[in-house]
């Protein structure tokens, strides 16, 4: 820190003017600030990671289809294509019979039905904790040390499959 003073040069000139007259001088300090960076401790940060398996339960979708033959035996004039009766998908299944003359016979359909299954299942998941130890180190030396431990521990909502 620094102080440097100013006088006011109009009050010297003016007290050269004459005898009767008196100086007054004015001072003015200004002050200069500066910072400096110390080094007052250090800290070593060290890092483990350990794991756990928990046991996660989510719903599962499967699909399941059906298949039932119905017999038409019905004789066709042209071939016949695949319909829909709802959610049931019906294929036909064909076949040509020698006759005197050819002609298309319709010999069964195939109804395929689908349908979706909603089930529970159990997987073991492996979730992960971080540990940070903190050890705080003076600048110099001194007797004074103090130990911090810290633990951050994954979201569960992210699935961590075992074995990943």
């Amino acid at each position: 820190m620094t102080t440097t003073k100013h006088t006011n040069p109009k009050h010297e000139a003016s007290s050269r003017t004459g005898p009767n007259e008196a100086v007054v001088p004015i001072v003015e300090e200004e002050l200069h600030i500066e910072k400096q960076n110390v080094e007052t401790r250090r800290v070593r940060l060290t890092k483990t990671v350990q794991e756990r398996e928990v046991l996660v339960t989510q719903p599962v979708m499967q699909e399941d289809i059906q298949i039932e033959r119905v017999p038409v035996d019905r004789w066709l004039s042209e071939p016949a294509s695949v319909r829909y009766e709802g959610d049931i998908m019906i294929i036909p299944v064909m076949e040509e019979v020698p006759v005197v003359e050819k002609r298309l016979r319709l010999k069964e359909e195939l109804r395929v039905t689908k349908r979706q299954i909603i089930t529970q299942r159990n997987e073991p998941m492996r979730l992960r904790t971080e540990e940070v130890h903190v050890e705080r180190m003076p600048s110099q030396p001194s007797s004074v040390s103090s130990d911090v431990t810290i633990r951050f521990v994954n979201d569960p909502s992210i699935p961590n499959r075992v074995g990943d």
